[in-house]
């Protein structure tokens, strides 16, 4: 629903939106499939919606609830949240809407956490996302053998290139995490599990095609090629399981705070799920 011109436009324009998850999902229920359910590979924050009311049918509770129990307290997340009004923590990261360097900023730092729901509402600080992403790709303190190895499916998404998706984990050359966008920020958090190298960035500037962390991935990688894998074969370029990639050297994309420890903390979008 993200990716909907017109939509996306409203938004922009006013992250304040007076939109709910119930409404998310009837649009998405009135939409055509792309594609034969099966067939083809694409991401879609849509599925993160349905995902939320699959936990709401599932466990009776609310997703705020559910992650505050699964995930935020058991991992001390104490500067993460599941947000139900606009408020942001103080202090927080100011973020701007712009398409390109120089377009006027427009500060939509408040906005409504309904629009994006499960798909990408939540609020987070740069030190509990560097504690988050090593969670998340280790998956062994949160997930059972059996659904770890099913999680670590990875499946292509983009054709001859080093990046698998798996249950919600991006598998980029051997790093695990994900990436993140929203109006006014762009994310990356990255764990490799083999050499322990972590990565975690956040932009603060973000347009209708988001991806400005991207660039700054690319460069602080760089910087590390004795941790970071060369290009190898493309994760699930046919469909596998296992663990990550093996290392060899590579780089992936993303933006703004890198560190084999946590930074400081701010208030921030961080990388949806």
């Amino acid at each position: 629903f993200i990716a909907v011109p017109e939509i996306t436009a409203e938004y922009a324009a006013n992250p304040l939106i007076a939109m709910t998850p119930d409404e998310i999902l009837a649009w998405i229920r009135e939409s055509e499939p792309d594609y034969v359910p099966g067939t083809q590979v694409h991401y879609s924050n849509s599925n993160y919606v349905v995902l939320g009311f699959l936990i709401e049918a599932v466990t009776g509770r609310s997703p705020s609830k559910e992650i505050e129990a699964r995930l935020i307290a058991p991992l001390g997340l104490t500067g993460t949240s599941f947000p139900l009004t606009p408020f942001m923590p103080q202090p927080a990261m100011h973020g701007y809407f712009a398409e390109s360097l120089g377009d006027p900023l427009i500060d939509v730092t408040r906005s409504n956490p309904g629009f994006p729901w499960t798909s990408g509402a939540m609020i987070s600080t740069l030190a509990d996302m560097h504690t988050w992403v090593k969670a998340l790709a280790t998956g062994s303190a949160l997930l059972s053998a059996g659904t770890l190895s099913e999680r670590n499916t990875w499946v292509g998404l983009v054709p001859n290139a080093p990046v698998g998706y798996g249950l919600g984990i991006l598998n980029f050359r051997g790093f695990l995490g994900h990436n993140g966008g929203i109006a006014g920020y762009s994310s990356w958090m990255l764990h490799s599990p083999d050499n322990k190298f972590t990565v975690v960035i956040v932009v603060n500037r973000a347009g209708e095609k988001g991806g400005t962390a991207d660039p700054f991935l690319r460069e602080i990688l760089e910087l590390f090629p004795e941790v970071v894998p060369a290009p190898a074969a493309a994760p699930g370029s046919n469909r596998h399981t296992g663990a990550a990639a093996p290392p060899a050297r590579h780089r992936p994309p993303a933006g703004r705070a890198a560190s084999a420890r946590p930074p400081p903390p701010a208030a921030t979008r961080p990388p949806s799920a």
